[in-house]
């Protein structure tokens, strides 16, 4: 991605006529997951603009929200985490070079009874069609997103989005992450593509979803450095000259190991409803207006995903593969491992809209037919899974108000009869900013084929395993008026599948109970603000499960107005720290995060400084990433995989409204 190539296409984009305000609203509490990247500020209405003959010349008013929510949510326009990793949640790690394998420090259950493919070391950076996000606006919306580090590290993110009509919105959103890294044979390079689509009819008894993404992601693995003790030998400070186990091939820096992902899904979700209309007086107009009241709808969807993965080694080597016993390499033979899994399904339900007290409570209930196969080089598997669900749903309405939500889906014939996942949670909140929720879920998943078959034509990985049950209740307590927000949860797995350093699948016969807490707390005084996020995590020292005991991330900043108020800026510093553990290793062999016992990773204080600011509808950051690299040598993300050294960044979001 060529810079000056950017720079032309921003200053095309600048000759773009743009009008109306753009503000940030504060984060109310959601019965659903927060999002770092959004904030609430109201709920969901009906949209009184379709009704306007000069909707497009009203002042521009833009908001985003999730079809199974009913809190509308302004887009982040906020400069006080802007330096960090827009693409990684807070306790994600990667192999040391953006775009690579990485993994949260924070233990959460993965929530899904269908059948799974098994490949999550790219989950961070992956977009699926499960909760996906629609805007709403009366003015075409583009934000550009850009940002180089060093060592040619470049992210581009450009979104669109503008309502074809009142009632229907449009959004295309394209993403190019490319990472040469600190260290050889670590390149990455990713894309993405995505459209998302929602649609109203003018009577409200009609509406329609869709959404699409397409992911691609090429990744060159270095197998890690040869020994860690040469972080510490002077001429090995440059980076790109330390020794890594897997070779070179080609010109430039090109690994003959190289993993390659690629992924394509897609879900239309549509409803009619039945109701009646009513006659609601309006006090801004003066009249009576008419208004759609639901009392039921017929439900349909329509999804579908590819994934294809594969693994070449073009100079493999018997000892790159030494726990697999390969042998028998021929010269001039590359090491190949494909394989690809595809899944459509179809589902039809019936939704009741019940008020209880004026306020509405959803329920529906339908069967739908799943069909996945998985195929490589060798064979191929076809399986055909109908399946029961039910949901339940009343969302936060009023101040005061209890909400909760409960949902199942239950698999009862096919490869993945029994298979089930149960969820609820409950809650409550109230005008003076305490929130409560309860959760609850319990899982039974069938193994993911990546661990049940796994197949080159130089090894052969075959395991015949057990169903996973999962079980696990949350508590969330959220008190906007003290800044805080605190979460418990604990889960107990019942035959946890896993891989350690003999790369075979495995089974833990025992039940392996998980302990995690989170923490939040923001300080303010005067122009300073000291916020906090901490994890509290255990589980059995003998298990496959690793985790640091404590981890924590700080940061301490100065925010103001500056320059007759014209200038926002937000400047600091930001320390992360997590205590010694043993940190899982990473397998390029079979592209995942593998289990050991025999490595504790331990850390100084990883340091961040950084300058954010802001000039109307621009912000941008100049960073500093691992500052401490200055005194001492590089911290190690997971055995034999350093972090970056000393980093300097600059990456900037614009804002356009036409």
């Amino acid at each position: 991605m060529n810079p000056g190539n950017i720079f032309k296409f921003l200053m095309v984009l600048s000759l773009m006529p743009f009008a109306g305000t753009f503000t940030l609203k504060a984060q109310l509490f959601s019965n659903r997951n927060n999002n770092n990247n959004i904030s609430s500020d109201q709920r969901i209405q009906s949209d009184t603009s379709r009704q306007s003959s000069k909707w497009r010349e009203d002042k521009a008013q833009i908001y985003c929200f999730n079809i199974k929510d009913t809190l509308r949510m302004s887009l982040d326009s906020g400069i006080q985490h802007l330096h960090r990793n827009p693409l990684q949640g807070i306790w994600f790690v990667d192999l040391g070079n953006l775009g690579t394998a990485s993994k949260s420090m924070y233990h959460q259950p993965m929530l899904n009874p269908s059948l799974q493919g098994g490949l999550s070391t790219l989950d961070a950076y992956r977009s699926d069609e499960s909760n996906p996000v629609f805007y709403n606006t009366t003015r075409p919306y583009t934000d550009v997103y850009y940002h180089m580090a060093s060592q040619q590290e470049q992210v581009l993110d450009l979104l669109h989005t503008q309502n074809i009509k009142p009632s229907w919105n449009v959004s295309v959103r394209y993403r190019k992450i490319g990472s040469p890294g600190f260290y050889k044979l670590q390149r990455s390079n990713h894309d993405l593509l995505s459209i998302n689509s929602v649609y109203r009819s003018e009577n409200q008894k009609y509406q329609a979803t869709f959404v699409s993404n397409y992911q691609k992601f090429q990744l060159d693995e270095n197998g890690g450095i040869v020994n860690e003790d040469f972080l510490d030998n002077p001429i090995y400070n440059d980076r790109r000259v330390l020794p890594v186990v897997a070779e070179s091939y080609g010109s430039g820096n090109l690994s003959s190991v190289k993993n390659y992902f690629r992924r394509a899904g897609l879900r239309f979700d549509h409803i009619y409803f039945l109701g009646r209309v009513d006659s609601v007086w309006n006090d801004k107009a003066q009249k009576n207006v008419s208004r759609f009241k639901a009392y039921a709808g017929l439900r349909h969807q329509v999804y579908a995903e590819t994934n294809y993965y594969k693994l070449t080694d073009k100079v493999p080597d018997s000892l790159f593969y030494g726990p697999l016993n390969v042998q028998n390499i021929v010269f001039g033979d590359s090491l190949k491992t494909r394989y690809a899994w595809r899944s459509w399904g179809s589902s039809l339900g019936l939704q009741a809209i019940l008020r209880i007290r004026e306020k509405p409570v959803s329920a529906e209930a339908g069967l739908g037919l799943e069909y996945n196969m998985y195929s490589n080089d060798w064979n191929q598997e076809g399986f055909t899974q109908p399946y029961l669900y039910a949901e339940m749903n009343k969302n936060i309405s009023a101040e005061m108000k209890w909400f909760y939500q409960a949902d199942l889906k239950l698999f009862v014939a096919g490869e993945n009869a029994g298979a089930y996942l149960l969820q609820a949670s409950a809650g409550r909140t109230s005008d003076k900013g305490l929130n409560l929720k309860l959760g609850f879920f319990q899982q039974l998943n069938k193994p993911a084929f990546m661990f049940r078959f796994l197949q080159s034509n130089y090894f052969s990985l075959q395991q015949n395993l057990n169903p996973t049950l999962s079980t696990g209740v949350s508590a969330l307590i959220d008190i906007p008026e003290l800044n805080g927000q605190a979460k418990l949860h604990f889960t107990v797995y019942n035959g946890f599948i896993y891989r350690d350093t003999t790369l075979q699948a495995k089974q833990y016969q025992q039940a392996l109970p998980v302990w995690g807490s989170s923490f939040r707390k923001i300080f303010y005084w005067r122009n300073w603000v000291n916020e906090n996020d901490a994890i509290l995590q255990w589980s059995p020292q003998s298990s496959p499960i690793h985790l640091p005991l404590w981890a924590s991330r700080h940061r301490l900043a100065y925010e103001s107005k500056i320059l007759k108020r014209k200038l926002k800026v937000a400047t600091g510093l930001e320390l992360r720290f997590h205590t010694p553990y043993f940190a899982d290793a990473y397998s390029p062999v079979v592209f995942s995060f593998v289990s050991q016992y025999s490595q504790q990773i331990s850390n100084w204080p990883q340091w961040t400084a950084f300058f954010n600011f802001k000039v109307k509808r621009f912000r941008a950051t100049i960073a500093a990433d691992q500052v401490q690299q200055i005194f001492i040598r590089n911290a190690m993300n997971y055995p034999f995989y350093p972090a970056q050294n000393f980093n300097l960044r600059f990456g900037f979001h614009w804002v356009f409204i036409n």
